[in-house]
């Protein structure tokens, strides 16, 4: 039977990955009342024992009120097993952990299948019966927004440094995390360092002791990202890109009074 709606909500197992429960709703005869069930996408990524079908985690009836919000009152006064949930407010599914034991499921049970390799937990959801949460309107039926608490495994795609020195990773799942923060050294000499080969300074003796400081805090200044500072350029590299570019100038010059040479034979040869 193809459901009226049916609404995804992601689940990160114990290895990080992702994996794709769905709720699907059909619309009964009898007024704000649904059936729905909770099925594993694929099914294949779970096992299952009586009464559920391939793929099943969970089935029953939804109830809402007259004004559309979720009636717990009504679906807490069903008999055990008619509604989704016996207590929206405590909607929890126990996953069984990956275990090639669970071709024979007992009645109810649902696990990982063997293959995922994974272990048991309990996937909670919030339903929400305040506004915001499951509702029946008087509208198309849309997910407006699914929150989730885990995240998928991700892998480091970028990392920013801002002005306050904090260095963030940044990962295609969407993850942002501090992870270091770039201290400023401050000296209470700084002319008086002693110059080392690679642009760079040594502390000496007249330059005292370094002072280690966040930036922008304790007269150290703040830090820029990407960019070069103009007192550490590497002279050799520019005075070489001096030179070429010089050269090059050079002999397109010469190219040229050629050029104007050639003309003016050709002119006295015509006259």
């Amino acid at each position: 039977v193809k459901p009226d709606f049916k609404m995804n909500i992601p689940v990160s197992d114990s290895k990080g990955g992702q994996r794709n429960l769905e709720i699907r709703f059909i619309k009964s005869d009898e007024p704000n009342i649904w059936y729905a069930e909770v099925v594993s996408v694929p099914a294949s990524d779970v096992v299952t024992g009586a009464p559920y079908s391939t793929g099943q985690i969970k089935i029953g009836k939804i109830a809402f009120t007259p004004s559309g919000r979720l009636d717990v009152e009504t679906m807490k006064a069903w008999p055990a097993g008619t509604g989704l949930f016996d207590d929206p407010t405590m909607a929890t599914l126990d996953f069984g952990k990956s275990d090639p034991n669970n071709l024979a499921m007992a009645p109810g049970q649902v696990a990982w299948a063997d293959g995922l390799g994974i272990a048991a937990q309990g996937v909670t959801l919030d339903l929400n019966t305040s506004a915001g949460g499951l509702s029946q309107l008087n509208t198309a039926s849309v997910v407006q927004s699914t929150v989730t608490n885990g995240t998928a495994f991700g892998n480091l795609s970028e990392i920013k440094i801002d002005e306050g020195g904090f260095v963030t990773a940044i990962f295609d799942n969407g993850v942002m995390r501090r992870i270091a923060q770039v201290a400023v050294a401050t000296f209470p000499s700084p002319d008086s360092l002693r110059e080392v080969s690679g642009n760079a300074y040594a502390v000496s003796l007249q330059s005292g002791t370094f002072n280690l400081k966040a930036a922008g805090t304790g007269g150290a200044g703040e830090i820029a990202a990407k960019q070069l500072e103009s007192s550490t350029v590497d002279l050799s590299a520019e005075f070489t890109g001096l030179i070429t570019t010089q050269r090059a100038y050079s002999a397109s010059s010469k190219i040229i009074t050629t050029a104007d040479e050639m003309l003016a034979e050709l002119i006295n040869i015509k006259r």
